[in-house]
């Protein structure tokens, strides 16, 4: 009996718990109109496995590098 009783609690809970994620609010802005005010496009890598990412001096080359130049 007790453990349908926790069954029940962790059921109601997780329904709230869902019920709840949906009432963030939203931005009307879109990304592209973010990224295209701002002027950059901020991108993060590790620069640890050549071919595809290293560092030569302070710049990151490689493919990964030169793709996201072509993207940019």
């Amino acid at each position: 009996m007790k453990k349908s009783k926790w069954m029940v609690v962790l059921v109601l809970m997780s329904a709230m718990a869902f019920s709840l994620i949906g009432c963030g609010s939203s931005t009307t802005e879109d990304t592209m109109e973010k990224i295209k005010k701002k002027g950059e496009i901020v991108l993060g890598t590790n620069a640890a496995f050549p071919p595809f990412e290293m560092r030569k001096g302070d710049e990151v080359i490689g493919v990964d590098a030169e793709i996201a130049k072509k993207i940019a």
